[in-house]
């Protein structure tokens, strides 16, 4: 005969099971954060982590939580030891404390050039560095300053006062640090200490040395790490009225219907109304995850590669095209980003291929089609084409653009003609145009309002590509 308690476990498994409290949602959340990660980081001097409940997948659907992130200037490494400041950066941050530095708190000192900075090199420097953003302290060394005046994106720039730069419209915390690669001299004594229960590992403990450690700037006040006796005994008083309550403590429970569960487990119509919207919340969130992997995808392949190479290129087509190419040989030598592992580094940046060929073909195609050279001309369209034919469905699509450009019509037709229903359910594609910061959130709703029958992508023609739209006349 089951007992009340177990009775009672097996029905609260079954509801955290249907509302996403389970391995398949967890697994999830943490792939798309790391797959965001990596596309924030590749080719980018600042390393993106991601951190909280979101990306751990410890929420349940349907629980709204702001992304939490950690954006690391590479730039500027932190340094303990003076004699290791590196020839490779010009500038890096010494850590200085004092007798009265608070445990787990340091200034940061400029270095340059392996050069300390002190009040003999502040005129000159004045020159290029923001005074609200570094001061000389009273032992005439120049530190990076935690109160800046105002926020502004730059060099050191910190909101004023708080260790988050909070986006509201983009539901994002972002904390800026500055790395570190070896371990804190501070917590030497945690690498040594004795471990009754043997956890962590000795290798767990290796790979966290191997991180070191990232210094941001403080909150408001310096905490010692104790909580108040008021915040105690308010804490205790709290856990002691739950473990009174027992079971009925899920009453208390708003989030995710739980309470609702609880007082409906006596109705079976109610119980299963509540079922069926938990899994259509349940199912939802997970498709809205795979979109975050897209729209992360389109947001950095949109602004840091097709912009910046564009606008780095000034016009010069030769230029943008060899920016492609670097990128195609990156992603190919890459190994590791932001310390994730070599497969899944391989699995992100592979997301990244079939919209460098599409941009790259159509590129050497609008070249081409200007050629006066026909024998050029068609090496160069054929070498094209097989790019073209490896990026999916918008690289086919960009295909039938250069054909109906060159007045191919009949093959421009016949192309169309793949482009069957079933080939399209089979290779799915995503509009990456509307991929902008300002209207994310936004598409990524439309899409999944957007019914799987429907073709949700489109193509669009960087100024270099203008010979091959379709209203171009040679």
């Amino acid at each position: 005969m089951v007992s009340k308690e177990e009775n009672d476990s097996r029905w609260l498994f079954d509801v955290l099971d249907i509302i996403g409290a389970n391995d398949e949602f967890r697994k999830s959340c943490q792939q798309a954060h790391i797959m965001q990660e990596i596309f924030m980081t590749f080719q980018n001097q600042t390393s993106m982590y991601s951190f909280g409940s979101a990306c751990e997948g410890s929420i349940t659907p349907g629980h709204e939580q702001d992304a939490d992130y950690i954006e690391c200037d590479e730039k500027f490494p932190v340094i303990e030891d003076i004699s290791k400041a590196s020839s490779q950066y010009q500038a890096s941050l010494l850590v200085i404390t004092e007798e009265d530095t608070p445990v787990g708190y340091v200034k940061l000192q400029l270095v340059i050039k392996g050069t300390r900075q002190t009040v003999m090199n502040w005129l000159y420097l004045q020159q290029f560095i923001r005074k609200d953003i570094f001061i000389l302290d009273k032992n005439g060394r120049i530190l990076l300053f935690d109160l800046p005046t105002e926020y502004r994106a730059g060099i050191f720039s910190r909101r004023k006062n708080k260790p988050a730069l909070t986006f509201e419209n983009m539901k994002m915390d972002l904390v800026r640090s500055y790395r570190c690669t070896t371990w804190p001299t501070i917590a030497t004594e945690w690498l040594t200490r004795r471990r009754y229960y043997g956890w962590p590992t000795e290798d767990t403990i290796q790979e966290m040395k191997s991180f070191g450690f990232f210094v941001i700037k403080k909150g408001d006040n310096l905490f010692d790490g104790k909580l108040n006796n008021t915040r105690r005994l308010k804490a205790a008083n709290e856990l002691e009225n739950v473990l009174n309550m027992g079971f009925n403590c899920f009453l208390r429970v708003k989030s995710n219907d739980i309470c609702n569960y609880m007082q409906s487990r006596e109705s079976l119509e109610r119980s299963k109304r509540l079922q069926s919207h938990s899994k259509d919340v349940y199912k939802k969130t997970l498709k809205q995850n795979d979109l975050s992997i897209f729209a992360s995808l389109f947001k950095v392949f949109n602004h840091n590669i097709l912009q910046h190479y564009y606008y780095q290129s000034n016009g010069n087509t030769d230029i943008f095209i060899k920016f492609l190419w670097d990128t195609l040989d990156n992603i190919k030598e890459v190994r590791t980003v932001t310390e994730h592992t070599e497969e899944e580094t391989r699995s992100a940046l592979t997301l990244m291929i079939p919209h460098i060929f599409t941009c790259l073909a159509s590129n050497i195609s609008a070249m081409a089609i200007q050629h006066p050279n026909p024998q050029v001309r068609d090496f160069l369209l054929f070498g094209s084409f097989t790019f073209f034919m490896q990026a999916g469905l918008l690289g086919r699509l960009k295909l039938i653009s250069v054909l109906y450009a060159v007045q191919l019509y009949k093959d421009c037709e016949w192309c169309l003609d793949q482009l069957d229903e079933e080939y399209i359910k089979i290779i799915p594609s995503l509009c990456f145009c509307r991929f902008t910061i300002k209207d994310i959130a936004m598409t990524v709703e439309n899409m999944l309002n957007t019914s799987i029958s429907d073709v949700v992508t489109c193509i669009c023609f960087l100024p270099s590509e203008l010979k091959i739209t379709p209203c171009f006349k040679i």
